[in-house]
């Protein structure tokens, strides 16, 4: 069975092979939008936690104060503190 398109020119439906290599594209570009959301956190979150800090306090002389203060007294995992909730957001708004 054939559609008939509005040029004149007949159209197959998708169906069998035709729709699995639709759902396989569409799941890898499902994935790859998430994989793009995940690297984003990853790499401009401890910005935000620098920025964030600062934004708390006055004390703090500058961002490079602020991340070398945070790397001294509380480790390299100061600054993905709190990556979660933003990681799962970008994950599924980048996928969409």
């Amino acid at each position: 069975m054939t559609q008939q398109v509005a040029s004149g020119q007949e159209q197959t439906p998708i169906s069998g092979a035709n729709t699995r290599r639709w759902v396989t594209a569409q799941r890898h570009e499902v994935v790859a939008g998430a994989v793009a959301g995940i690297s984003n956190q990853v790499v401009c979150h401890p910005f935000d936690t620098v920025r964030t800090r600062l934004q708390m306090t006055s004390a703090l002389a500058g961002p490079l104060h602020c991340a070398k203060g945070m790397l001294r007294h509380e480790g390299p995992l100061a600054f993905y503190k709190g990556l979660s909730a933003p990681l799962c957001a970008q994950a599924v708004y980048k996928s969409v």
